[in-house]
């Protein structure tokens, strides 16, 4: 009697077992990779997950994304101004995030459209150590944090910035359309702040370019 209970449970946990892994498998395989979507998806509801590659905020607050995932696949996601001031988190470069959508098709491209802010999840990229920055890494996005050592003006209106992370430091340059675009006129020796963009070298120096205003971010007092 007593084994039969112990086989009956068994049984029970393995079935209980075999439950688990069969729906984690159906949410795991819900996604569709980016790569896949064609203009037979159009009115479609899709789940996509992959990282930000590129990002601007549109001066009445919407934001328009680029997502790349796994597939090697990229998309447009546009999230209006409704939905990204309720958005839990705010979106920055280089971050994982997963969107529930309907897929579009504006101006001949394909998007991906989320309908509410509970459709977008967000999982920030740690920002990568300064020190650790390379001429090999020309050309690619990097998101990088440390404390402001000096602001100068160069140029017509462009900005340039030298920012330090314990062992690390490199320069960031704003060019004087984002510049003026944004409210960047606040910021100021000794502030961290968060920074996304490209590495470039400039007279064998290296760099990293931001380009849109969005992509810097004051995050509080000084990181030592």
């Amino acid at each position: 009697m007593k084994e039969n209970s112990i086989a009956k449970l068994s049984l029970l946990c393995s079935l209980i077992g075999m439950v688990l892994i069969y729906f984690g498998s159906a949410r795991k395989s819900s996604l569709t990779p980016i790569s896949q979507i064609d203009k037979d998806f159009v009115g479609l509801k899709v789940k996509i997950s992959g990282q930000v590659l590129d990002l601007a905020k549109h001066a009445e607050g919407h934001l328009f994304l680029k997502v790349k995932d796994s597939s090697d696949g990229v998309i447009s996601v546009p999230i209006f101004a409704k939905i990204n001031s309720k958005l839990e988190k705010r979106i920055e470069l280089l971050d994982n995030i997963q969107i529930k959508g309907i897929v579009e098709e504006y101006n001949g491209e394909l998007e991906v459209l989320p309908e509410k802010a509970e459709s977008i999840q967000v999982i920030h990229s740690t920002p990568f150590e300064i020190s650790k920055i390379n001429k090999k890494m020309t050309g690619e996005l990097v998101k990088i944090q440390g404390t402001i050592t000096r602001k100068k003006s160069v140029g017509k209106g462009s900005l340039l910035l030298k920012i330090k992370k314990n062992n690390g430091e490199i320069k960031v340059y704003i060019p004087s359309n984002v510049s003026n675009s944004g409210n960047l006129a606040s910021l100021h020796e000794g502030q961290l702040i968060r920074a996304s963009g490209l590495i470039q070298t400039y007279k064998k120096e290296l760099e990293l370019k931001v380009e849109d205003p969005y992509n810097l971010k004051v995050v509080g007092a000084p990181d030592d």
